[in-house]
C-alpha cells in the first residue's frame, strides 16, 4: 500500500514539474514577443520621425528579423509601383482607348457641322422657293392621310412635298425643321408667307370642315398661294 502511494506521489510530482516548466516556457515566450513587438513599434516610430534607433542592452536583437531597410517604402515608390500596373497617362491604357472609341473624331465633328450647315441652307431654299410645303415620310400613314386629304383641293402653286426618309440630308434637315417650325413629327404643313410656324399635321386637319380648312390655309397664304376645293361639299 505504501509502495503504491509512493508511485502516485512520484507521478504527481512529475506532472507538477512539467506543468511548472510549461508555464515558465509560455511566460518566457510571451515576454520575448512583447519585447519584439515593442522593438518593431519603436523602429517604425523612429522611421516616421527620421531619428536613428538602437537596440537597448538586454533586448532580444536576434528575434527582430525586420530591419529598417526591409520596411522602408517611400510614397513615391508606392506610386511608381501602382502606375506601372495602371498608367492612366499612357495612350494605350484601357481607359484612354475607351475614351478614344467613344469620343468623336475631328473629322466626324466637322462632318456633322457640315451636314447641319447644309440642312440650314436647304431649309432656307425650300421655304424661299415654295409657298406651300409639307414635310413628310413615305412610310408614315398620317402623312399619307394628309396627302389624300389635300388631293381634294387645287393648290396653287403646287404643294411641295419633302420626304425626309428619301432626302439626301433628311435627318439633319428634320432637326432644322423642328427648330424653325416648332414641330418635330410628320406630316408638317407650313406656309412661309404667314410665318414658319407649323399649321399642323393630319390630326389638325382631318376633323375640320371644308369651310374652316379653306379659311385656315387661305388666310395663311395671303396672296402667295390658294386652296380651291375640287368638289364643293
Amino acid at each position: 500500500m505504501v509502495g503504491i502511494n509512493r508511485k502516485i506521489l512520484r507521478v504527481l510530482l512529475v506532472v507538477l514539474f512539467m506543468f511548472v516548466a510549461f508555464n515558465l516556457f509560455l511566460l518566457n515566450k510571451t515576454e520575448r514577443n512583447e519585447i519584439t513587438t515593442k522593438q518593431l513599434s519603436d523602429l517604425i516610430t523612429h522611421h516616421n520621425t527620421n531619428t536613428p534607433y538602437k537596440l537597448k542592452d538586454g533586448e532580444f536583437s536576434n528575434s527582430l528579423k525586420m530591419t529598417l531597410d526591409e520596411i522602408k517604402m517611400e510614397d513615391n515608390e508606392l506610386l511608381d509601383k501602382a502606375s506601372s500596373h495602371l498608367d492612366l497617362t499612357n495612350s494605350n491604357s484601357p481607359i484612354e482607348e475607351s475614351k478614344a472609341a467613344i469620343a468623336p473624331s475631328e473629322q466626324e465633328i466637322n462632318s456633322n457641322l457640315n451636314k447641319t450647315e447644309a440642312a440650314i441652307n436647304e431649309f432656307n431654299n425650300i421655304v424661299k422657293n415654295n409657298p406651300v410645303v409639307m414635310f413628310s415620310k413615305t412610310f408614315c400613314p398620317f402623312s399619307k392621310g394628309l396627302k389624300d386629304l389635300f388631293s381634294n383641293y387645287d393648290i396653287k402653286p403646287t404643294l411641295k412635298i419633302i420626304e425626309f426618309d428619301t432626302y439626301e440630308n433628311g435627318a439633319a434637315l428634320q432637326e432644322i425643321v423642328k427648330e424653325k417650325t416648332g414641330r418635330s413629327t410628320v406630316p408638317n404643313l407650313i406656309i412661309p408667307a404667314k410665318n414658319l410656324q407649323s399649321l399642323g399635321g393630319f390630326d389638325n386637319f382631318k376633323d375640320l370642315s371644308q369651310e374652316n380648312l379653306l379659311k385656315l390655309v387661305n388666310n395663311a397664304c395671303d396672296d402667295t398661294c390658294s386652296f380651291t376645293p375640287l368638289n364643293i361639299i
